[in-house]
């Protein structure tokens, strides 16, 4: 049956819009029908009416979903986005509840829409969306597979492992099962999966590492823009209350001055030159005001950059020890597949020594009885044992052969990656040791600083004592000329 039978078979057509809407320039119709075939015997659908349902489960998957294959071919799926994987199709249970329906009205069609037999409502994923819509995934992203070995991430760091829950990955798997041969190659085979499961948890660190350092630089940049606004906002502020106060000073030094000559000339320079060395006084607190703002500023952005460096190196110690025990972990199960694997192939040895044993005394009867017809026997058998152990030998060779290649090719790549990983914490030692150099830099220049306004406040405080007592002896001088001079006439002017 074609596919476009097997579609004209789905009562709401479904399978016709994604059918045509199929790109069957990345997908064959052989692959598809292959495909097709494949779900059939997954959801263990037998009826041949109702195929049009593994079309569905071929040709739709959920938004957020991605559909991959494992080395040994076994589909599987990933959730986008996230490392959650499984073996089962995400609208199994939608297409299993279709399939029993239509047994139960035995003609292999589905409920009409809308009807209360509990069918999917028409914009949930089981009433079938086109492929192009954000409900599906066409088949172009259906048959791709991961282009690495680090390309199938799972919930456990690996690609989905054979288990009880596994579709067909029981113990009687025609692949991996406890009844499967292939002795050294197999075992070899094994660590080598093993080897990929731990190279795929090292891409998986290192791509954790590499987006922690870009949150780590995000919020580095953050936290010297917010700094360099609070900066600013605060010279700012300082300048502003300057220019303010100053400008007072010099309005308040302009009314004295006037007042002064208004009065006598003599005061008023007395009072100018007093006015003159408040406001230089004022103008020498404001400088220092404003070098104590830029002083605290520069404080709060070492504090910020020392919690910087200490949430920096606690997350890289995190992220070495979390791969360094995921890298044991993944070693100390491929020991014990390989061990496994070892075990089974020497029982496996063991039968057929056995058998070829009891071979052997079956032969010597026969040969007592028939000693002719018998040596044939034994030497046609004999030839035809050493070609199949010799070509199983040479097969067994060219996999472990292949499976060193592989795993000294994965070695080199996995030393090359903890190169990067010494040579970036390297550099983030020699960071750390730059900001612990400006830090001390920045102590020694705040002490500096503070010795300086130390000095600053006793010259203030000794210029305020020498003016006070120059206004003293002027205001004592100017008392004892007013005693000397005579008053000035009625209504007289400044002279």
């Amino acid at each position: 049956m074609g596919l476009r039978a097997i579609a004209d078979a789905d009562p709401d057509g479904v399978c016709q819009r994604l059918l045509d809407e199929c790109d069957f320039e990345t997908t064959t119709e052989a692959e598809l029908e292959a495909l097709v075939r494949e779900q059939l015997a997954l959801l263990e659908v037998g009826d041949p009416g109702c195929a049009w349902i593994g079309l569905r489960a071929a040709l739709r998957v959920p938004s957020g979903w991605i559909r991959y294959r494992t080395h040994e071919g076994d589909l599987y799926y990933l959730r986008d986005g996230t490392e959650d994987s499984q073996w089962q199709h995400p609208l199994e249970p939608e297409l299993r509840a279709l399939y029993a329906r239509a047994r139960s009205r035995g003609s292999g069609r589905p409920a009409p829409r809308g009807s209360p037999a509990g069918s999917p409502a028409a914009g949930s994923p089981a009433a079938g969306s086109p492929a192009g819509s954000p409900g599906a995934a066409g088949p172009a992203r259906q048959f791709g597979s991961p282009r690495s070995s680090a390309g199938s991430p799972t919930s456990s760091g690996g690609s989905p492992r054979r288990g009880a829950n596994s579709p067909r990955g029981g113990a009687d798997s025609p692949r991996g099962g406890a009844n499967s041969g292939g002795g050294s190659g197999d075992a070899l085979c094994a660590m080598y999966a093993a080897f990929k499961a731990a190279a795929a948890d090292a891409d998986a660190a290192r791509a954790a590492l590499r987006v922690f350092d870009a949150e780590a630089a995000a919020e580095r940049v953050a936290l010297q823009g917010a700094y360099a606004a609070r900066a600013s906002r605060a010279k700012a502020e300082a300048h502003g209350a300057y220019a303010a106060r100053s400008a007072r000073a010099d309005a308040a030094a302009a009314a004295a001055f006037r007042a002064a000559r208004a009065s006598d000339r003599a005061a008023a320079s007395d009072a100018g030159r007093a006015a003159a060395a408040a406001v230089d006084a004022m103008r020498a607190s404001d400088r220092a005001a404003a070098a104590d703002a830029d002083g605290a500023a520069a404080a709060a952005l070492d504090a910020m950059r020392a919690s910087d460096r200490a949430a920096a190196s606690d997350a890289d110690g995190a992220a070495t020890a979390a791969s360094n025990a995921t890298r044991a972990s993944d070693r100390a199960a491929a020991a014990r597949d390989a061990a496994a694997a070892w075990r089974l192939s020497n029982e496996g040895l063991r039968a057929a020594a056995d058998a070829a044993d009891a071979a052997r005394e079956a032969g010597a009867a026969r040969t007592r009885e028939q000693l002719a017809a018998a040596a044939d026997a034994r030497s046609a058998l004999e030839a035809s044992t050493r070609r199949v152990l010799a070509e199983q030998r040479r097969q067994g060779d060219d996999r472990a052969a292949a499976a060193a290649l592989d795993l000294a090719a994965s070695t080199k790549r996995s030393d090359a990656f903890e190169a990067r990983l010494r040579a970036t914490e390297e550099a983030h030692d020699a960071l750390q040791e730059r900001f612990a150099a400006l830090a001390r830099a920045a102590e020694a220049a705040e002490s500096a600083l503070a010795k300086e306004r130390r000095e600053a406040a006793r010259l203030r405080a000794e210029l305020t004592k020498l003016a006070v007592r120059d206004v003293e002896a002027d205001r004592r001088a100017l008392d004892s000329m007013r005693t000397i001079l005579p008053p000035p006439p009625p209504g007289g002017g400044d002279e």
